[in-house]
């Protein structure tokens, strides 16, 4: 489990250290019942960011 990244967004979003270290169990399981154990980490940091709340990036974003 990447701590650092889920003690941040913990902070980031109010929550306990705990219920994000769920969040990111939760992630893992999910991810291994979806078939993505080969790519296991950035799909499980995806998931985890979406059961965060955070935003989604565009693709199409652009700096002016």
């Amino acid at each position: 489990m990447p701590t650092g990244y889920v003690k941040k967004l913990a902070e980031e979003h109010g929550m306990s250290i705990e219920e994000a270290e769920g969040k990111w169990k939760a992630a893992m399981k999910r991810a291994k019942e979806e078939g993505h154990a080969d790519n296991h980490f950035a799909y499980v940091t995806t998931i985890f960011k979406s059961m965060m709340g955070e935003p989604k990036k565009s693709h199409h974003a652009h700096k002016e």
